[in-house]
């Protein structure tokens, strides 16, 4: 029942998407798209089986850029394990040394100081997820080369990348407030 259901709506999209592709023909997005020095509409040089979504079809790539986006995604998965197992070895040695010092030590100082310090320590973890994040950016960029997986938006990688560095930047000065607040307790208190 299930399978002839999945082949019934596999049918379908088939359907659609050469009906799609047939519409894409007329319209003045396609006629734009048709290359200058043959003349050949996009169809042609596309086959419908590559094409996930005929709404973002994209320009063919240059070599250049090609290899430009190949460097960004080995550097990209490259950066993404190395901060993944780096935050993660020093987010649990944090957590580890926090959960001594608050279970076996008296606590004179300031309690924000402990709460600056858990929420710097749980932006670490996030980051460290985060970080792993990268690696799978970095799939979906050697993914689009392959020609297996839709174009990547700008966006979406500046998005990324910014929101790792937001939370990186938002954990350390928490992190550096709550010491800032425990250090000036012990100095007051001596």
């Amino acid at each position: 029942m299930q399978r002839s259901r999945l082949r019934a709506s596999a049918a379908k999209y088939q359907q659609n998407t050469s009906n799609q592709l047939q519409k894409l023909l007329w319209t003045p997005l396609a006629i734009e798209r048709v290359s200058k020095s043959r003349r050949q509409p996009l169809e042609r040089r596309i086959e419908a089986k590559e094409i996930l979504d005929p709404l973002e079809l994209s320009p063919a790539v240059s070599e250049a850029a090609k290899k430009s986006l190949g460097r960004a995604a080995k550097a990209c998965m490259q950066i993404g394990w190395f901060s993944f197992w780096t935050q993660l070895s020093l987010s649990i040695v944090s957590a580890g040394i926090m959960l001594f010092s608050v279970a076996f030590t008296s606590q004179n100082g300031p309690a924000v100081s402990v709460y600056l310090t858990l929420f710097g320590i749980v932006a670490g973890f996030v980051s460290t997820f985060w970080s792993f994040g990268y690696t799978r950016l970095s799939r979906r960029l050697r993914g689009y080369l392959q020609g297996e997986l839709r174009r990547v938006r700008k966006s979406d990688v500046v998005y990324t990348l910014q929101t790792g560095c937001w939370i990186n930047i938002l954990g350390m000065a928490s992190t550096l407030l709550g010491l800032q607040a425990r250090s000036t307790a012990l100095s007051i208190l001596e």
